[in-house]
């Protein structure tokens, strides 16, 4: 079993590397799957600030993270409607006259 404490501080760290992964894609590992700890009891009343600034945090995040693929899959789409350019410097087998 882990503390709230230890939980808190778990979660915290998890939120910081995906800020990381937002600000500097590449720079920090992928952010795994959230998995609820596994802590005894209920959350003490002492801790129910940080609790809720954690969770405040995580739902800013999550925003961010779906501007992000938001934004992505717009940059892909228009990606899919532009031709390819062929690349420079390629010999070409057939010479076209006009």
């Amino acid at each position: 079993m882990t503390t709230w404490d230890e939980a808190l501080d778990a979660l915290e760290a998890q939120l910081d590397r995906a800020e990381r992964v937002l600000a500097e894609p590449g720079s920090a590992p992928v952010v795994g799957e959230f998995t609820p700890p596994a802590v005894s009891g209920p959350l003490p009343a002492a801790l129910a600030t940080r609790a809720e600034s954690i969770v405040q945090r995580g739902e800013a995040i999550r925003a961010a993270c779906e501007a992000e693929s938001a934004r992505i899959r717009a940059e892909l789409h228009q990606l899919g409607r532009r031709a390819p350019a062929p690349p420079s410097g390629t010999a070409r087998l057939f010479e076209t006259r006009a």
